[in-house]
């Protein structure tokens, strides 16, 4: 875990030409024509309706603009998240300028003056050991010699410090000052925060999503869609069955068709009667067969969409009648005090479920209700609607790469395209016969298969989807201010009931978790909590053990690598780069398993799953580079007196985890040079190229511009830990 100044060094000019590289990279590709609607993607989209402010073509002239840039100005132009990301960067500079003035004046110059170090390397001298291997003392423990490594470097932190030290009076008030410094700026930056976010929303002009909430957990719905299920699976059985009995019959008769064709014309006559009289009897039942099913589920679609206005009264009477119950006299067991039976009621007496939503909060916020809807179980036409944008989307890129083609006098070929014929369905056996893969006709595919998709949507969507409503609806208001009430307030007594809050935009919804209640959200969710624990801590394992092994002398001590790891370039770049590289690679794929967990635990819009990715990620790191890298490194550094010894784990942390400061200051450094890199965004521009240049018509190259995405989710974890590293060691090494 220790290493040497040089290796500090070391790694700072490696990561600090790295960082100056990237920087006239970026100077360089911004100018440059065919990388310019990469990095300036929305000045040049037509969909953008406000544009950013126009950036000096000059090489350097980019950094005063993006400096000088104004905060109303980024808000309006990037969005509230923006200016927040652009804030925290602010926290993160004026925190660490007050913290770097105090530290270096008082905690650097009394690290400096003490001799702890000298004193420890000495008695290594004493015992005989070489100081690359390592340095004994006895005092920590009267039986078991514990090993420190030290280097110069550590002269610069508390290791550094003598037990018992009068000067510890300086680090104890170094500790105070970070807190109070720390907690002052958060409260300013934090309010502020608040503040833009409520002026934000204030002048976002209403509508939409502003007047919008999303309920979820209705009492009932979920009993009814049950029901409405079993009852649409009994008709898909029926009608699937009655469709066999067709093709059975046709099938037969054909082949009678074909065996009577030598008879005589009475026997014709007579076959002809008896087909005919098969094939209608076979009609006839298949027509009593779905068509009942079909008018029993329009019947009942009657009976649930309809309502008497008797018994909407009545129910709407009960809703209203647990507002005046007497306080005298009461039941606990009152079926008006349980959501579930007075939905139950409501939806007995022909209430459908989305006038049972307009009804509750038509009781609670009267006329400022503009309406509600309830959310259907579209899984069924959800793949169907899915394929048919895409092939919409290849139908429309191949017209505009004709018309290009024409309007420019280039050749024009017919294009073909192969399709899988099992995932075409019974359409395909019947349109292509049968195999596996086929080659056909794109414009021809392409038109008949979004007809067909086009009419099976239409088929099964109608009907059936009211059949089947989700326990979740949107209800909008009149108001602003009303719907911000509705979000914020309880809605209900049973938690577990009417539960509301903000809704997101359609885009960001994960429909396909709108069906869960809260105590399966629940159940997922703590299944999902403990699986991320048990991540966290089994990950600590190998990053730890990788951390304690990544050491030169240990490595040295290895037949084989002796001679390589101790050339001094090899030896540096090891000390400097590899250990915070390797946590790095460690923990590139965590978002992605985080944010397949969020989803996985019943989170309803993106926007949560990317809360649920920043704060686990975050306490993922704490958990697996902090303390994994502090407590399993010292662990795996000072192994063998931990095992002797267990008495001295106080002594040796207090030795040794002043001695991580180099690592993650080696660590900060990789994290600034690979952020560096991941700020060119050099994959996704190789790509660009790469689809602009396979591109057929100008269509698919404005959309391959204006699609683009960035996540900062991971930019703010990787701030915040950089601020928790400087808050802790800023008292331990000033460096």
């Amino acid at each position: 875990m220790a290493a040497s100044g040089a290796s500090v060094l070391t790694s700072a000019i490696i990561n600090i030409v790295t960082v100056l590289i990237c920087f006239f990279v970026f100077a360089f590709l911004r100018k440059w024509q065919k990388a310019k609607a990469f990095y300036d993607s929305k000045r040049v989209t037509p969909a953008v309706k406000v544009k950013p402010h126009a950036i000096p073509d000059s090489l350097f002239g980019w950094m005063k603009a993006v400096v000088c840039y104004s905060e109303p100005d980024v808000i309006r132009q990037s969005g509230l998240d923006t200016a927040v990301y652009i804030r925290l960067l602010d926290f993160g500079f004026e925190l660490f300028l007050y913290l770097s003035v105090w530290c270096l004046a008082a905690v650097l110059p009394t690290n400096i003056t003490d001799r702890e170090v000298d004193h420890l390397m000495s008695l290594n001298s004493v015992n005989g050991t070489d100081s690359a291997a390592g340095n004994t003392t006895d005092t920590n423990s009267t039986s078991t010699p514990v090993e420190y490594k030290f280097s110069e470097f550590d002269k610069l932190s508390l290791s550094n410090v003598e037990k018992g030290s009068h000067r510890m009076w300086v680090h104890i008030a170094t500790v105070y000052f970070v807190t109070i410094i720390t907690c002052w700026l958060l409260y300013r930056y934090t309010r502020h925060a608040v503040l833009l976010r409520v002026m934000f929303i204030a002048n976002g002009g209403g509508g939409g999503a502003t007047t919008t909430v999303l309920v979820t957990d209705v009492p009932a719905v979920a009993e009814l869609t049950a029901a409405g299920l079993k009852e649409r699976n009994a008709a898909d059985k029926a009608e699937a069955k009655a469709k066999a009995e067709v093709d059975k019959a046709a099938k037969q008769a054909k082949k009678e068709a074909k065996k009577g064709g030598k008879a005589s014309k009475g026997g014709k006559d007579s076959k002809g009667k008896e087909e005919e009289g098969t094939s209608k009897s076979s009609s006839e039942d298949v027509e009593e067969g779905p068509h009942a099913v079909a008018e029993g589920v329009e019947s009942e679609e009657v009976v649930l969409r309809e309502k008497p206005p008797a018994a909407v009264e009545g129910t709407l009477s009960k809703l209203r009648k647990r507002a005046g119950l007497k306080t005298e006299a009461y039941d606990v067991n009152e079926r008006t005090l349980s959501p579930l039976e007075c939905a139950r009621d409501a939806l007995a007496d022909g209430m459908s479920p989305q006038d049972l939503v307009e009804n509750e909060f038509g009781c609670v916020y009267g006329d400022d209700v503009a309406g509600a809807r309830v959310v259907a179980d579209t899984g069924e036409v959800d793949p169907l609607v899915a394929e048919y944008d895409k092939l919409r989307q290849a139908l429309d890129d191949y017209v505009d790469e004709v018309r290009y083609k024409a309007a420019n006098g280039l050749p024009t070929d017919r294009k073909t395209t192969f399709v899988l014929l099992p995932s075409l369905g019974p359409w395909g056996k019947a349109k292509y016969g049968g195999g596996l893969l086929k080659k056909v006709d794109a414009l021809e595919f392409w038109t008949s298969r979004l007809a067909w998709l086009e009419a099976e949507i239409t088929q099964k969507a109608a009907p059936r989807a009211r059949k089947v409503a989700w326990p979740s609806a949107f209800v909008t208001f009149k108001r602003m201010m009303t719907a911000a009430a509705a979000a914020t307030a309880l809605h209900h007594h049973d938690e577990t009931s009417w539960v509301v809050r903000p809704a997101p935009p359609p885009a960001e919804l994960i429909w396909g978790n709108l069906g869960m209640t809260k105590p399966m959200r629940t159940s997922r969710a703590i299944g999902m909590t403990v699986l991320f624990w048990l991540m966290a801590l089994f990950f600590m394992i190998p990053v730890g053990a990788i951390q304690g092994l990544i050491d030169v002398p240990k490595l040295a001590s290895i037949p084989g690598l002796g001679a390589f790891v101790s050339n001094v370039v090899v030896k540096k770049l090891l000390e400097a780069i590899v250990p915070g590289l390797v946590l790095k690679i460690f923990l590139a794929l965590v978002p992605t398993i985080l944010a397949a967990m969020a989803k996985a635990g019943g989170a309803v819009s993106t926007g949560e799953v990317d809360l649920s990715v920043v704060s686990r990620f975050f306490i993922f790191q704490v958990i697996v580079v902090f303390f994994g890298s502090v407590v399993a490194g010292s662990f795996f550094s000072q192994a063998k007196q931990w095992i002797e010894d267990p008495g001295s784990v106080i002594s040796i942390l207090g030795t040794s985890i002043p001695q991580t400061s180099t690592f993650f200051i080696t660590f900060l450094w990789v994290l600034t040079g690979t952020a560096s890199i991941g700020f060119l965004r050099v994959v996704g521009l190789v790509l660009l190229w790469l689809f602009t240049w396979l591109a057929g018509g100008p269509k698919v190259r404005e959309r391959l511009v204006t699609e683009q995405y960035t996540s900062c989710g991971t930019s703010v974890v990787g701030h915040t830990m950089v601020i928790l590293l400087g808050i802790v060691y800023c008292c331990i090494n000033p460096i």
